[in-house]
């Protein structure tokens, strides 16, 4: 018997395309690694802050990648970004002739993957059980409105974080 994993994502969207994404990370377990939140504030531990630093490099690594905003939070991280191809050589789709099926340069898929794998890199050498939830969500984003509101949504999160009760 063969299980094939249903995939999130949207039939028929080329992710190698550019445009504007709105992505959540999860750690495995939704384990609570990345510090924690009080009076509405989000204080990061040693592994939030290697979060924080790779998000940070992102768009210096991946010219093509501009974050509009992006939030740690103690089990997960949001980010909202634009993927941008005319900008910078290192994020151009080259096409390829593998036959098998891999991510290709530039696109979301391999963008975020390498942020987890670098991240998961430095983090292991201070737990080195850590790992990521697989795979992530995303959200293509449609239009200004549409930014504008996820946009507060991850800079309110922080002090939204008692009251939702997926973290009860």
């Amino acid at each position: 018997m063969t299980f094939h994993r249903r995939s999130v994502r949207l039939r028929g969207h080329d992710y190698r395309d550019g445009g504007m994404y709105f992505v959540t990370i999860c750690t495995k377990k939704r384990e609570q690694i990345f510090g924690e939140i009080r009076n509405g504030i989000m204080g990061l531990s040693t592994m939030g802050c290697i979060v924080a630093d790779e998000l940070q490099k992102t768009p210096i690594i991946r010219p093509c990648m501009h974050i509009d905003c992006w939030v740690i939070m103690p089990n997960h991280i949001h980010i909202l970004f634009n993927i941008d191809h005319h900008v910078g050589a290192l994020c151009h789709n080259a096409p390829t002739n593998n036959k098998i099926p891999r991510l290709q340069s530039g696109s979301l898929g391999s963008m975020i993957g390498q942020l987890k794998i670098v991240s998961t890199k430095r983090i292991r050498k201070i737990d080195p059980g850590f790992s990521w939830q697989r795979n992530y969500h995303e959200h293509i984003i449609r239009n200004e409105d549409e930014r504008l509101r996820i946009h507060r949504y991850i800079l309110d999160n922080p002090a939204m974080w008692d009251i939702d009760t997926d973290n009860i």
